[in-house]
């Protein structure tokens, strides 16, 4: 009985990790490469945008310039003062560059 009990219980949480997105990281770029800022999160005079994406800032720059554009077209009150990707170079163990996102410091527009 306690053999079945434990079973069900694994296999509902299981389910609840799927349903609930667990283990998918957030990204403001969609696998067709449409931006949506909706992920980022804001505090004052900082915003940090999740990208999670593969490769080095050099090889995804173009990606980078495209976020802090929209950004910009987003939020024309805002003037942007400083921005810097975050990226590693070792994810899970093993040698593979990626983006973890976008750090952008901006200030009201005068």
């Amino acid at each position: 009985m306690k053999g079945k009990t434990f079973l069900l219980f694994f296999m509902v949480s299981i389910l609840v990790l799927l349903m609930t997105g667990c283990g998918k990281e957030p990204s403001a770029i969609s696998k067709k490469n449409e931006i949506d800022l909706n992920v980022s999160e804001r505090s004052y005079d900082d915003t940090y945008i999740p990208l999670n994406i593969e490769g080095t800032p050099g090889k995804n720059s173009q990606k980078l310039f495209q976020i802090v554009h929209a950004f910009e077209e987003a939020n024309p009150e805002l003037e942007v003062v400083y921005w810097r990707e975050i990226a590693f170079e070792f994810k899970n163990g093993r040698h593979e560059p990626w983006i973890e996102g976008i750090f952008i410091r901006h200030r009201q527009r005068e």
